[in-house]
């Protein structure tokens, strides 16, 4: 939010002044409430609006958060560029939201881990089932965007006993 991108050299800028994310399909449609500037010669437009496109998000265990990949611009919005602002189309401008785009979730893969840790160590199921291990390693392996928000599935490794008395 109100961060400013500029392109060859200054000429061309865009600030994202909010963003909306929802799910559309098995992507995400990113809402971006934008104002810019675009300069040739002597002349400058400037133009502000929405800008829609979509994106797949991805875990990056690097940086231990959620990134984007295959950004694109929806088809509205690539209409509405063409007629304003077409040097957005064939610019960096999705390559830098890919890059700069990110939603840390280190904290909450740290809680869960602990939880799931701490749920298989001796931990009494019921009267007679007593399950006893450890985890090696624990990371998402896919994600899936639905209606209410990225559900993951999560790729656990490790060592579990269950007695049985």
């Amino acid at each position: 939010q109100n961060k400013t991108f500029r392109f060859k050299d200054g000429k061309h800028q865009i600030t994202v002044h909010g963003l909306v994310v929802s799910p559309s399909g098995h992507r995400l449609l990113l809402q971006l409430d934008v104002s810019g500037t675009a300069s040739a010669g002597f002349m400058t437009k400037k133009f502000e609006g929405n800008l829609y496109l979509t994106a797949l998000p991805y875990f990056d265990a690097a940086s231990q958060s959620l990134k984007l990949k295959q950004v694109e611009f929806v088809v509205d919005t690539r209409d509405q560029l063409v007629k304003t602002a077409e040097w957005l189309l064939h610019n960096s401008f999705r390559a830098q939201l890919e890059t700069e785009f990110s939603i840390p979730v280190k904290e909450q893969l740290n809680a869960l881990r602990m939880a799931l840790e701490q749920g298989i160590t001796q931990n009494q199921q019921q009267d007679r089932l007593l399950l006893s291990g450890s985890l090696t390693s624990f990371r998402p392996d896919t994600l899936f965007v639905t209606p209410i928000g990225i559900r993951a599935i999560f790729q656990a490794t490790g060592n579990l006993a269950v007695q049985v008395q």
